[in-house]
């Protein structure tokens, strides 16, 4: 049986024009023989169009949630590496990534 890797995105711009065209080709174009996918999104459900949730594996809607609330969601899913996409805004999970949710965690700044 292979282990797949599992990599985390975080993110509040799922359904605007630069998640369309760099953050969904780089989910399409992940191995899913080696990489399981999981989306945290931080996106207000009732702004969200053209999700990308039927390219990903694991959807997990985290919008509102606290960093307290994204961490308990985060660790249940055991990631190898974690991702946070949402940069220096407002909506950025820095404090949860605080927290070490993963081995590996990247932020773009």
């Amino acid at each position: 049986m292979t282990v797949r890797l599992k990599i985390g995105y975080t993110c509040h711009f799922i359904s605007n024009s630069t998640s369309s065209t760099l953050l969904i080709p780089l989910l399409k174009a992940h191995n899913r023989d080696k990489v399981e996918i999981y989306l945290y999104c931080d996106q207000d459900p009732k702004t969200l169009n053209n999700t990308p949730r039927d390219i990903v594996e694991h959807w997990r809607d985290t919008y509102g949630k606290s960093h307290e609330e994204f961490a308990k969601i985060v660790a249940k899913d055991d990631l190898d590496i974690l991702l946070e996409l949402n940069g220096h805004c407002e909506q950025n999970r820095y404090a949860a990534l605080a927290m070490r949710l993963a081995p590996i965690q990247i932020n773009y700044r």
